[in-house]
């Protein structure tokens, strides 16, 4: 029976042990493969009308005026530009005290009395690429928070880019955390997204910031659920494993990819590659195409500030915003019908660009 009794005791002890080593392995995995970043179960709800968001496409309207009318009459301004050069925008930030996060010191045309942190003077690899302002309004005795973000800069550049705006207070959460953060001159790091997926009632809204939610993996997944069309647009394309997602979708999925003309012979453009399997239109006119935009199976829009480029992903302070459809009522308005007008917005300026575009053989 002592016999008996010794191997059970052992079992036990045994057992134990693997259970410790078991629990530390899945905590190691965890910890490795960055598992909250990627958990949008926790969903925060905003209270929302039709007049909450806008999307401005700065080929066809003056998006430097847009800027300037949202904040003039706002309060608790915060920005971070990679480059600003329009003289109205720069004396309205001037104007509002802004202490601007910008890339380098070649940002205004005028930089008196304006304050600002350089991001290539603290940190010499990538660059501060972010292109969004956090602001404050009162409307009907309420603040209302507010957010723009894009890939569009405030310069007096001819391009083909987007400006987006949001009534959130979340998405103003997200992004005035990531500005402190640039102000603290806490570049390529920090800490993760609060608030990761809204429910922003007419759809979902998904918020990452570069390089610290890793981006790339999270574009990469939404790519990955196309199974009818994907749509790219974006100045340049020079992430591999973003190129070998379309190749790989490529006999299943129909595929369209715009770049600009500039962009065809950077080092490690993966356009020539791409070229023999799915259709590649280069924008060719004095217009840069700027977007940075992924459109798939017109269940989701992604749109941002980074290029699909390694820098990109790892070295850029960047940002991110996903929308995903949604299948219900808002407001008694179909969310349906919402997500199909603001798709209708983007393919009118798939159009546009087309017009201007050769295509790649």
């Amino acid at each position: 029976m002592k016999f008996k009794k010794s191997l059970v005791k052992n079992d036990l002890n045994y057992f134990f042990i693997f259970i410790l080593f078991f629990s530390f392995f899945v905590f190691i995995v965890l910890l490795l493969y960055n598992f909250d970043s990627y958990n949008f179960s926790n969903i925060v709800v905003e209270n929302v009308s039709i007049n909450d968001f806008k999307f401005y496409f700065c080929s066809r309207v003056d998006c430097n005026n847009i800027i300037v009318e949202n904040l003039n009459n706002s309060n608790n301004v915060f920005c971070a530009f990679y480059n600003v050069k329009d003289k109205n925008v720069v004396d309205l930030l001037r104007q509002k005290n802004v202490f601007l996060i910008v890339n380098s010191k070649n940002f205004v045309l005028d930089k008196n009395n304006i304050s600002y942190v350089f991001r290539n003077n603290y940190y010499s690899r990538g660059l501060m690429h972010n292109k969004f302002c956090v602001f404050e309004k009162s409307y009907k005795n309420n603040i209302v928070k507010s957010v723009f973000t894009g890939s569009f800069n405030p310069t007096n550049n001819n391009s083909y880019d987007l400006l987006v705006f949001f009534n959130s207070s979340f998405l103003y959460e997200n992004y005035k955390d990531e500005y402190f953060e640039l102000k603290n001159k806490i570049f390529s790091s920090g800490e993760k997204t609060k608030f990761k997926k809204v429910d922003f009632c007419y759809f979902y809204i998904y918020n990452f910031f570069c390089p610290e939610d890793d981006c790339k993996k999270n574009i990469l997944e939404f790519i990955s659920k196309a199974k009818n069309n994907i749509t790219v647009f974006s100045f340049s394309l020079t992430d591999d494993d973003f190129s070998n997602l379309l190749l790989y979708k490529h006999n299943n999925v129909s595929i369209n990819v715009f770049v600009d003309s500039k962009s065809l012979n950077f080092l490690g453009s993966d356009i020539f590659s791409l070229k023999d399997y799915v259709n590649v239109f280069v924008e060719n006119s004095s217009k840069l195409l700027h977007h940075k935009v992924v459109i798939v199976d017109e269940d989701f829009i992604i749109f941002g500030s980074p290029n699909f480029s390694y820098n990109g992903f790892f070295y850029n302070d960047e940002n991110i915003i996903v929308l995903e459809r949604k299948k219900s009522f808002c407001n008694n308005v179909s969310s349906n019908i919402v997500f199909d007008n603001i798709l209708k917005q983007f393919y009118l300026e798939e159009e546009f660009v087309k017009n201007n575009s050769f295509v790649l053989k």
